[in-house]
């Protein structure tokens, strides 16, 4: 007959199984690690890096900081990136929200040839926190979303891509009802849409090979490398 310590030892071994599988799932990422220096950038490779810098030194640089704060330069950003969607052959529209309708997501979409009303979610904030002209976070997350854009629109796909520009992701309008994806997201709850998942662009313009240049809270610094040389995919376990 089997102890209750015999089953308390089991419960412990599983439950340090699971903590350790737990931490494999959060830190493993597939393939092989880069020791080797990169090719040098083809010619497509070169004309796409001037694109995305032009995007961010026109966010960042020209228009600058942009949040509901700064009311120009927030519409003057949203205007920016809906001539963007335009110029790629997509037909920009927005959702206006807030008080005084004051706030503007930008929207695009790249419609599905089979499964039109199966949608996925490409998106970006385009607001930036106070006194920062957010080259980084996130007028690169914007740039790739509209790099993005132009590419695929130059194909066809069974499902509807939607690109979505965000404002209000930044404090104090985050977590409140004032906050763009947050907003975006209850308009397609009442619409019952079928959103299959949604990848979120954020800060993509940072890369150092300089040790120490990358740093987390605890515990998360015990696992993630220190060298901010590197694109981190973030998701839930069913996505």
């Amino acid at each position: 007959m089997k102890t209750r310590s015999f089953y308390t030892k089991i419960f412990i071994l599983l439950m340090l199984y699971g903590g350790v599988l737990f931490v494999y799932l959060c830190v493993n990422m597939p393939g092989d690690t880069l020791t080797t220096s990169l090719p040098p950038l083809t010619e497509e490779q070169l004309l796409l890096s001037e694109r995305l810098e032009k995007h961010v030194r026109q966010l960042a640089e020209e228009i600058g900081e942009r949040h509901y704060g700064k009311s120009q330069a927030y519409n003057d950003a949203a205007d920016y990136i809906a001539q963007s969607f335009q110029d790629n052959g997509l037909v920009p529209y927005e959702e206006a929200f807030g008080d005084k309708l004051q706030y503007r997501n930008i929207i695009a979409e790249h419609y599905g040839s089979k499964l039109t009303d199966e949608i996925i979610v490409i998106g970006a904030h385009y607001d930036t926190v106070w006194s920062s002209p957010g080259a980084d976070d996130n007028a690169s997350g914007v740039a790739v979303m509209l790099e993005l854009a132009r590419l695929l629109k130059l194909n066809s796909y069974p499902r509807t891509i939607r690109f979505v520009a965000f404002a209000n992701e930044e404090y104090p309008k985050f977590l409140t009802k004032d906050m763009g994806s947050l907003f975006h997201a209850k308009q397609s709850y009442e619409r019952g849409e079928n959103i299959l998942g949604m990848i979120s662009l954020e800060m993509l313009g940072y890369y150092s090979d300089d040790p120490s240049s990358q740093n987390y809270p605890s515990p998360f610094s015990w696992f993630y490398p220190d060298t901010a040389n590197f694109v981190a995919f973030v998701s839930n376990f069913k996505g």
